[in-house]
């Protein structure tokens, strides 16, 4: 599956279109990013319901 995510994010666009997105791929990226670093970015309001 990562193969064919490779292959549809390095596709060419059309002419004055932005890069080619996969759904989840952002996401899925800071999950990595906080993984490696040891933490993670987390809103206040929610990390205020956490601690409640």
């Amino acid at each position: 599956m990562a193969g064919l995510l490779d292959t549809i994010e390095a596709s060419r666009t059309v002419p004055d279109a932005g890069a080619v997105r996969v759904p989840g791929g952002g996401s899925q990226r800071r999950i990595a990013e906080g993984r490696a670093r040891g933490w993670i970015d987390v809103a206040a309001p929610i990390y205020e319901a956490l601690r409640a």
